[in-house]
């Protein structure tokens, strides 16, 4: 699925400073929640694996990950992760 603004395919012709930008507002937004269902993600868990670690349900951790995707303006939780591990080094 691809997302479009405007009738334009989101961050075509933005330069790479600009989606840096965004990438570090949208990870400036992200929860404590959000952030430890990325770090799952990152250590190989997938939705199953991270809820059943954190006790939690597949659907809270896939709204989690959706929103955590959105703020970060990616399509894969697994970019998301990856973004996030980046940034806290």
């Amino acid at each position: 699925v691809q997302s479009f603004e405007g009738g334009r395919r989101r961050g075509h012709g933005l330069g790479l400073s600009t989606m840096q930008g965004r990438s570090s507002d949208g990870l400036a937004a992200l929860t404590d929640k959000e952030k430890q269902t990325l770090r799952l993600i990152v250590r190989g868990h997938d939705a199953k694996s991270a809820a059943r670690t954190l006790g939690l349900s597949v659907h809270t951790i896939n709204e989690r990950l959706r929103d955590a995707r959105r703020k970060l303006a990616v399509s894969s939780s697994r970019e998301a992760a990856r973004l996030l591990l980046e940034h806290e080094g």
